[in-house]
């Protein structure tokens, strides 16, 4: 039956008997979890699957999960295995119960990050064991394989994935029939608490090294392949890799890597000594070169070993392909294909991403940027909707570190400079991790205006509900507010406007409270986000492909209905007008 890797993926979730799914929402990651949810009640064990308000306290829920005999599976982009380090490392020191994936999906070529990181060297960095499936059938596969591997060794393991792989099609005939018996009970290990201290570490340490060496021994194991082409090349890669490297190069000798760490060493032996006529060798891999250290590794030690051994072979890597962006197919080609090794490849590198995005007709958060811009206020934002403030036409918001960065950053300004600055954030990544920074600066009594956006919902992610207790409910607003002055934050320092269309409003009560010397002071703008909406009847113009003119001068509003004519002439488009007129405001007549 011929379907999606991202569909293969859900369906080897649901078959796995997992008993927790967690995790928080992020291009590429995103709709994988969501089809999850959706199909819960179709999974051979009952599925507890929900978001969650950070990665580290979905790592925690699955954590508890496995401690009590059930097996889970956490759901993350590559950033968020930045959120859960401290928890991770301390999880791999102290060793699993029942099985534990955690898939993290990379945007390589950054199509919708912040930036282009690996989750495959959280691997050796937490000496646990990445896992990279390639095809359709690896994605369903490798769910029950990767959680097998976790119990066998008592680890939890990452199964990393790419954006680009989630509409390959391939096919996917065959469904595992093994099955595994929650417990559900929380059971001390061996009669000792789960605990990490001077006292244990040493001892926990040594166990995780063999651990790792143990999985560098595996024998029979279900994730590597050698396809034995008939020309003179031979090529190591895994992953998105090896599907482009096997449509480049179909009859080249190629070694498979499905277990990228750590490498099993039998399966390298095995595939030099298939190779031994050749005397080049390539590893193909994007982004960083972890296949590339571990080969060079092992061929420096033989070295020493035996002067015949396969390290006389000449092993070509990074020295040849880029670290940024995706390998294309026509890099292959030039790279490999013409024995091109001395140039570094131009695919990816020195190439702006061209995307120009706007916020949808009627956002609350447009309002919010412009204040700012017409303010001359210098806004430090955070991730999400309002990180669109760094763009034409707002250019409203000058920095843009990370989830929670924009109230510590702004604070650290403010507390070191004359120049005063405003912090920027949405409610889901306040609760995030924003909400620390907050907290911090009412400590020190900080004087720093911060404009938390409360749309409801993770928006740029597309709406998930990631915070119950505050999101998506009439009076959310309030029970911020709540937290907030139970925090510290004096009652009349927090202000809270509902009109989130109302221009003039906002930008009143920002220039008010920015001029304030109050210590930390809390403006929550509400407004529901229009992409969650999903009857969108209430708030568009319902006149079919009408044009409306608009004389006069006017700031771009940036937004879809707009389009700018010349100085004195601007087009509204009524198909796409979210009737929050705030054009109306903006034009100059």
């Amino acid at each position: 039956m011929a379907t999606t890797f991202e569909d293969a993926l859900v369906v080897g979730i649901l078959d796995a008997n997992i008993s927790m799914a967690t995790g928080y929402p992020g291009f590429p990651i995103t709709s994988i979890f969501e089809k999850v949810i959706e199909r819960s009640f179709q999974a051979s064990t009952k599925i507890v699957a929900t978001w969650c308000i950070n990665e580290s306290v979905a790592l925690g829920n699955a954590i508890g999960a496995c401690l009590s005999g059930a097996r889970s599976v956490v759901f993350v982009k590559n950033h968020g295995l930045n959120t859960m380090q401290d928890m991770l490392i301390n999880l791999s020191y102290l060793g699993t119960r029942a099985g534990m994936l955690i898939i993290s999906a990379d945007d390589i070529g950054v199509k919708a990050s912040h930036n282009e990181s690996d989750s495959r060297l959280y691997g050796p960095l937490n000496m646990i064991p990445v896992i990279e499936p390639a095809t359709v059938k690896d994605a369903y596969q490798y769910v029950s394989y990767g959680l097998e591997v976790s119990e066998d060794y008592k680890t939890p393991v990452i199964l990393r994935i790419c954006g680009s792989q989630l509409q390959q099609i391939g096919e996917l005939n065959v469904r595992l029939q093994k099955s595994y018996t929650p417990m559900y009970n929380f059971k001390p290990k061996d009669g000792k608490c789960y605990y990490i201290g001077p006292d244990y570490y040493r001892q926990m340490k040594f166990s995780m090294i063999e651990r790792i060496e143990k999985i560098k021994s595996l024998k029979n194991n279900n994730f590597n392949n050698f396809i034995l082409g008939n020309c003179d090349i031979g090529i190591i890669c895994s992953g998105n890799s090896y599907n482009k490297v096997l449509k480049v190069f179909p009859n080249a000798k190629i070694f498979k890597l499905g277990l990228v760490y750590p490498i099993i060493l039998e399966d390298l032996e095995q595939f030099f000594s298939h190779v031994n006529d050749l005397k080049k060798v390539w590893i193909i891999e994007e982004t960083e070169n972890l296949i590339e250290y571990q080969i060079t590794e092992f061929l420096y030690k033989k070295t020493f070993k035996n002067s015949n051994s396969h390290s006389l072979k000449e092993v070509i890597g990074k020295d040849s392909l880029s670290k940024v962006g995706e390998i294309s197919e026509k890099e292959l080609m030039k790279i490999i294909g013409n024995m091109n090794d001395g140039e570094s490849s131009e695919s990816t590198i020195g190439h702006e991403n061209k995307q120009f995005v706007k916020l949808c007709p009627a956002c609350p958060a447009r309002a919010i940027l412009l204040s700012l811009k017409l303010l001359n206020i210098t806004a430090i934002g955070d991730a999400g909707c309002t990180a669109l403030g760094t763009l034409n036409p707002f250019k409203s918001v000058h920095c843009c570190v990370c989830m929670g960065a924009s109230i510590p950053i702004a604070a650290g300004i403010n507390r070191i400079t004359e120049n005063k600055v405003v912090a920027l954030i949405g409610d889901s990544a306040f609760f995030h991790s924003g909400i620390l920074g907050l907290l911090n600066e009412i400590g020190h009594s900080t004087n720093l205006l911060t404009i938390i956006f409360n749309n409801k919902n993770a928006g740029m992610t597309g709406g998930q509900i990631v915070n119950i207790g505050t999101q998506d409910c009439v009076n959310s607003s309030d029970k911020i507010k709540t937290i907030l002055q139970a925090a510290g934050v004096l009652k009349e320092n927090v202000k809270v406007i509902k009109e989130s269309l109302n221009l003039t409003k906002i930008k009143s009560q920002i220039s008010k409270m920015y001029q304030e010397n109050k210590g930390s002071k809390v403006l929550i703008i509400e407004g529901q986000c229009r992409y969650n909406i999903r009857d969108i009847s209430d708030i568009a113009i319902k006149v079919g492909n009408a044009v409306k003119m608009i004389k006069g001068s006017m700031l771009d509003p940036g937004c879809f209905a707009y389009q700018k004519v010349d100085m004195n002439t601007h087009k509204l488009y009524t198909k796409y007008c979210g009737n929050c007129r705030i054009c109306e405001i903006l034009v100059n007549k």
